[in-house]
């Protein structure tokens, strides 16, 4: 998944009105991804110095969150922990599923009311990785060894990208709800920290992360046969054989 975005959103909403001052949503703020548990803003940009101005207010999906008339102290009115910060900010605390839907902001001045473009807030609950394999992993010099890793139950919403590590380093691309380890020919350089992050939105909440340890033993060499019979014995008792048998034919 791209674009997981920043824990505050800025909208910025234009009305052709000088008497309330500038308000301008550009359309990349108009949608935002928030992860389960978090704390966020969502800012409008506001000159709120007219004198014409009677209220700000807040609304999700409909239903009033809270106003400020005039310039006085911030109203709250949900039952969400929603606060009002001025000049024209909501702050959105412990996110969670109620505070998915359309966010819209309004202006009210004596003569109208004008409206901002609505800001769609969608929560990501956190991914669950699972591993085919447990830890710790030994293998031996030249084995091959594969462990998946996928994004499975029911958190992950949006579902999750999946990515290996070694050692906090990168090692392959990232799949979307699964992603395979693979070891060819393994060596002592094959040893160390394999990390498995599934993730779907850019906050340490919205993640999750599984590890295992891969350890690879060596080849052992053996200098004597496999019955444990000594080389250099062996080469020591074929010369003294030599030397007695030559000792033997040498005329006297």
């Amino acid at each position: 998944m791209t674009g997981f975005g920043f824990p505050m959103l800025v909208c910025l909403c234009f009305m052709l009105c000088p008497c309330v001052g500038k308000i301008t949503c550009p359309t990349n703020a108009t949608s935002k991804i928030f992860c389960s548990g978090s704390t966020e803003n969502i800012t409008w940009i506001f000159d709120d110095a007219s004198s014409s101005l009677y209220s700000r207010n807040w609304f999700l999906n409909g239903q009033k969150l809270g106003l400020i008339k005039r310039h006085d102290s911030p109203q709250p009115r949900n039952k969400l922990g929603i606060k009002i910060v001025k000049p024209a900010t909501l702050t959105l605390t412990k996110v969670n599923q109620s505070h998915n839907g359309i966010y819209t902001f309004t202006i009210q001045t004596t003569a109208t009311t004008h409206y901002s473009p609505n800001v769609t807030v969608f929560i990501a609950e956190k991914p669950n990785a699972t591993l085919s394999c447990s830890s710790p992993i030994t293998l031996n010099e030249g084995d091959d060894f594969t462990c998946v890793c996928t994004y499975v139950g029911e958190g992950g919403n949006p579902p999750a990208n999946v990515t290996w590590f070694k050692d906090d380093v990168k090692i392959n691309g990232t799949g979307s709800v699964k992603n395979i380890l693979t070891l060819s020919n393994v060596n002592e350089r094959s040893s160390g920290r394999y990390t498995c992050l599934a993730q779907n939105y850019n906050h340490s909440k919205c993640e999750d992360r599984k590890a295992i340890k891969v350890q690879v033993n060596q080849r052992s060499t053996h200098s004597g046969g496999g019955d444990g019979f000594n080389t250099g014995v062996t080469v020591a008792i074929f010369i003294g054989a030599v030397v007695a048998l030559f000792a033997y034919f040498m005329p006297q």
